[in-house]
């Protein structure tokens, strides 16, 4: 099972921005499950809904509804390779094709595309899940447009309109300071309406040389990212390995995934489930497709499963199904006969079709 995902830098950078303002987000961290460790690392993989439920957490933290502008206001240059590409952009219009072209390497969360075919261009970002992009995330995307473009240009420009989904929060005159703009809540999409002419200020010291092997080397990236998948997921297989050997503890399995009960029992909660409820669909998997075969014993199975004695295996089985073993197993196997029987009466087409 896969879900969309993002780079772990895209929570390090937010995490190190909260710090520039002050704001430790260890809190938050622990909220969505996010160990500190994982965010050292830019190739790490997260899934989406663990950076949403991120989001969610700082802006509760913080009781802030300006806290996705403010970080954009204090943000660094951003993701060390992404940063090269914008750079070496020769102008700003080819920096914003780029982030809109190689934006799923920071994020699976929304799409952004530059619109140029209208009187006035736009950048425009959609959500690409099911889940609606949290405030947070959504000010943090459009803030960056305005600040990042005017760092890569180094002149002092003002968009001419926005529009974002989410609601004004009771700060829309907040909002239309910050950005010097008219904003308009409650939008379909969130987007920027730029001056034309920006698009064409030049970035200085861009390589376009250089530019053309970023490219390639960013597809690439993008091309061998790994998916994400879910603790769950993680969980059952480790747990199937680990069933005859009896090694499927909480405590043991935590620690074979590298982390503690707590945070594995976190994550899972996340999910929507627990630890004893993906051991037990595990089991009970296991045991369906092991009756399945008449060749191996009721005693087998039960071993095979980690069970002390047929005995407990029996009363599982049966709370889990209703049936006990032997009479799944002879359902089972009477469904295949009748199959095999119907295989053999068939009337023969003549035809050969």
């Amino acid at each position: 099972m896969t879900t969309p995902t993002a780079s772990s830098y895209l929570v390090a950078h937010l995490v190190a921005t909260l710090k520039m303002l002050g704001i430790d987000a260890t809190p938050a961290l622990h909220s969505a499950g996010i160990d500190k460790v994982v965010l050292s690392d830019p190739d790490t993989r997260l899934p989406i809904t663990t950076v949403f439920r991120f989001w969610c957490a700082v802006e509760d933290m913080t009781g802030d509804p300006l806290i996705g502008l403010k970080t954009a206001a204090n943000v660094e240059a951003g993701y060390p390779v992404f940063r090269h590409l914008l750079s070496n952009s020769p102008t700003l219009s080819v920096a914003y094709e780029r982030w809109s072209r190689f934006y799923r390497l920071i994020s699976g969360a929304a799409e952004i595309r530059l619109v140029r075919d209208a009187d006035t261009p736009m950048l425009v970002c959609e959500p690409a899940t099911p889940h609606a992009l949290p405030a947070l995330g959504e000010d943090w995307t459009v803030g960056q447009w305005l600040t990042l473009g005017r760092r890569l240009t180094g002149r002092d420009w003002r968009p001419k309109a926005l529009w974002l989904k989410h609601t004004d929060f009771g700060a829309a005159a907040a909002y239309r300071k910050w950005f010097a703009a008219p904003v308009t809540f409650g939008a379909d999409s969130a987007a920027m309406a730029l001056p034309a002419e920006i698009l064409e200020f030049e970035i200085p010291g861009a390589d376009a040389t250089l530019l053309d092997v970023l490219d390639r080397h960013v597809g690439d990236m993008i091309a061998h990212m790994p998916a994400a998948r879910s603790t769950a997921s993680v969980l059952r297989g480790l747990l199937a390995k680990r069933l005859a050997e009896g090694r499927t503890t909480h405590a043991g399995v935590a620690s074979e995934l590298g982390m503690s009960e707590r945070t594995l029992q976190r994550r899972l909660n996340l999910e929507g489930t627990t630890f004893r409820t993906v051991f037990t669909e595990v089991r009970r998997d296991i045991a369906e497709a092991t009756l399945s075969d008449p060749d191996i014993s009721l005693g087998e199975t039960a071993f095979l499963l980690g069970f002390s004695e047929p005995s407990a295996f029996h009363r599982a089985f049966k709370r889990w199904t209703g049936q006990t073993p032997a009479a799944y197993r002879a359902k089972h196997s009477a469904v295949l006969l009748a199959g095999a029987v119907n295989d053999l009466t068939a009337p023969v087409n003549d035809r050969g079709d």
